[in-house]
């Protein structure tokens, strides 16, 4: 496991000789500064929203041992870039924290370690966004959470809303991997009593086994099929993520770019022919945005997980990825 600092060098904008000059303070590339100029003693303006801290987690290994298909460990790097050309709208300040990279098979080494960030930023009153990099960052992202939470109120429930065509409740045997995350959450709440409210939405039935399925009956966890997560079945699920945030004190948002059907993220472990277009998906994450407002639930922190760039030969993936940051970034 090795802790790069941010590469600042990835947010200056270049411009081409014929141009014309564009202040680059209207972009991402003029806006997001390294974590060590930010201060806790900082004070929000009117309306700004809580700072947000970019953590790339550069890890496949646990992509590698479901044999998908290799790459995503560059994913934080193609995803900076990508949010660096977008235009700035944002009421909030953006920090870049650096990157986790798992090297030689360490895996739940860096796991440790990107739960530990995590948790470190929550303490600074920072929002974390994880880059990936594999599904199996969610299991560091909960302990992350966990242990920020339980620090300081130990009763408190955080729930996770997943978007994913996974249920990722895959067994952990012979060694823990992407497809096995929520399952380690849900070992871990009930070896401590504890409750796991976990709502997965766009689950293909086609890569989701049996297993899984019996696996989320048994742990209480929530699942809409990805054919059920289209712009008419919005009202319906409006009233399912509302129900579900009820008894939430925090919620934890994880996307996974599989949800998308391959036109909109061909760069990713297990591409899908019948995964959501780029529009749908981005309103099924509004949706649950508002709704946790509406519910005043705190965002905890949230994670992108499955871009590969080595299967993503034009960028498509990347700026699926980097778009549905700049959606949760302003609400």
């Amino acid at each position: 496991m090795t802790y790069r600092q941010a590469d600042m060098s990835l947010w200056k904008r270049k411009r081409l000789k014929d141009q014309a000059a564009v202040p680059s303070d209207r972009f991402w590339s003029g806006q997001v500064c390294e974590l060590g100029r930010y201060s806790p003693d900082d004070t929000l303006l009117e309306g700004e929203l809580t700072p947000l801290a970019l953590i790339g987690f550069a890890s496949d290994e646990g992509i590698k041992r479901n044999a998908g298909r290799s790459g995503a460990i560059h994913g934080p790097l193609v995803i900076r870039k990508a949010l660096a050309s977008l235009a700035w709208h944002l009421q909030r300040k953006v920090f870049d924290a650096g990157d986790i990279w798992c090297e030689e098979e360490q895996l739940i080494i860096a796991q440790s370690q990107l739960a530990g960030h995590i948790a470190h930023l929550l303490d600074m009153g920072l929002q974390p966004m994880i880059l990936g990099g594999g599904r199996e960052m969610v299991w560091a992202s909960y302990q992350g959470a966990s242990r920020y939470v339980s620090a300081g109120q130990a009763d408190a429930a955080i729930g996770v809303i997943s978007l994913s065509s996974r249920l990722a409740l895959a067994d952990t045997e012979p060694q823990p991997s992407a497809l096995s995350a929520f399952y380690q959450i849900a070992r871990h709440c009930e070896e401590r009593n504890l409750d796991f409210p976990c709502f997965c939405l766009g689950v293909d039935e086609q890569v989701t086994s049996i297993d899984e399925f019996d696996r989320a009956e048994e742990y209480g966890v929530l699942w809409r099929l990805s054919a059920e997560c289209e712009r008419d079945d919005f009202a319906d699920i409006r009233q399912d993520v509302s129900e579900f945030l009820a008894s939430l004190d925090y919620l934890y948002l994880s996307v996974s770019l599989d949800l998308f059907s391959f036109a909109a993220a061909p760069g990713v472990s297990a591409p899908s022919p019948f995964g959501l277009d780029a529009r749908t998906g981005i309103g099924l994450l509004k949706l649950i945005l508002e709704e946790a407002r509406r519910a005043e639930v705190p965002l905890l922190l949230a994670d992108i997980a499955e871009c590969n760039p080595l299967e993503d030969a034009d960028g498509r993936t990347a700026r699926l990825a980097a778009g549905l940051i700049f959606e949760l970034a302003r609400l």
